[in-house]
């Protein structure tokens, strides 16, 4: 059993580290200072490139939209456009112009990305309308606050910031988009022979 367990531990080292190779070979660099190594296999901190797309012109305008009601200055408890429909189709363009290169064209998950159909689904369930816009308030400002900082993890990026690129009203809309999206049903993992359905 200790041998197993060695050898299971020893099999997750060398994963990480053809991974930190493949990640030097791309070009990944250290991310905090530029005279660090390049990567620590036992801590395997990278930085990656810029995930954003490059900013067209024709980008920047559909990044920017006009014609949404103007916000004025955050913050905001909870989604100012939630149930409006006409920002719905401002936030899909949104959305396909920086969001849908990681996150897919419907917001269904990727390899890169989680399915943001499903972030209010818990709060769906609720029946106390406290509860319930509570909940999306949560989840609200988790959405913005993932938007606005990007997503990093021991030291990968995983998400850029979008903070000075997407404006408030262009953030609120992708969320009213993604709002508006029915998510999928969770993958329920295959029976095991000789046990039956779960």
């Amino acid at each position: 059993m200790k041998a197993q367990i060695r050898n299971g531990c020893l099999a997750r080292q060398a994963a990480w580290a053809l991974i930190a190779a493949g990640l030097v070979s791309l070009g990944c660099t250290h991310a905090s200072r530029p005279e660090a190594p390049t990567v620590l296999v036992s801590t395997p901190l990278v930085r990656t490139p810029d995930l954003r797309p490059a900013l067209s012109p024709e980008m920047q305008a559909q990044l920017r939209p006009s014609g949404l009601p103007a916000l004025g200055e955050g913050p905001w408890s909870a989604n100012p456009y939630r149930g409006q429909d006409g920002v719905v189709e401002t936030g899909r363009g949104v959305f396909h112009a920086a969001c849908a290169r990681c996150h897919g064209v419907g917001a269904e998950p990727t390899p890169e990305a989680p399915d943001l159909r499903r972030l209010p689904i818990f709060c769906r369930r609720l029946a106390e309308t406290a509860w319930k816009d509570r909940c999306l308030s949560d989840v609200d400002r988790h959405f913005w606050a993932s938007v606005q900082e990007g997503k990093v993890r021991a030291g990968v990026v995983y998400m850029p910031s979008w903070r000075g690129t997407l404006t408030p009203e262009a953030i609120w809309a992708v969320r009213t988009y993604l709002e508006s999206l029915t998510p999928a049903a969770p993958a329920r993992p295959p029976a095991r022979p000789g046990h039956g359905a779960p």
